[in-house]
């Protein structure tokens, strides 16, 4: 490690600065300072970010836990949709879709299934017209029918 440290400092260095080294036409500092709304997308560039998939009970699973997603959003959610989970360098999370970030809670376990056996389905009678003997349609299906046995008997 000295060595390739001597190396660098005795050899490299100034043997790099030669060839590629360009003089500055002023010496003033030309470098901007961030505004707050750039200074707040660094922590979104420096994150690590992966894709995940809203769940059909809008939900989303990242590093064994599980975020619900609020009802209140800048942006509309759907089902299935591609999340990019942001995990930053202060080990917070934040859920971005389509460039708005979204509103989340952290559920202390999994989500449980609705068993549908328990489920008290309603189910309502329906109040639909029953056509009269005597209606075209009948009429129709009758003369259908009749046409099937009579090339079936023969």
């Amino acid at each position: 490690m000295k060595e390739a440290n001597k190396f660098l400092e005795e050899y490299f260095i100034p043997k790099f600065n030669v060839k590629f080294m360009v003089e500055p036409r002023t010496n003033a500092n030309l470098h901007k300072k961030l505004t707050k709304q750039e200074v707040n997308k660094l922590d979104s560039i420096f994150s690590k970010q992966y894709q995940k998939t809203v769940r059909n009970d809008f939900t989303i699973t990242h590093d064994k836990n599980y975020y619900q997603l609020t009802d209140n959003q800048l942006v509309t959610i759907c089902k299935q949709d591609k999340v990019i989970v942001e995990e930053r360098m202060d080990k917070s999370v934040h859920f971005r879709l389509r460039g708005k970030y979204l509103n989340y809670k952290l559920l202390p376990e999994k989500p449980k299934k609705i068993n549908a056996d328990k489920v008290n389905w309603v189910i309502h009678k329906t109040t639909a017209h029953k056509p009269a003997d005597n209606h075209p349609w009948r009429q129709i299906a009758k003369l259908e029918y009749l046409k099937k046995l009579t090339k079936v008997s023969k």
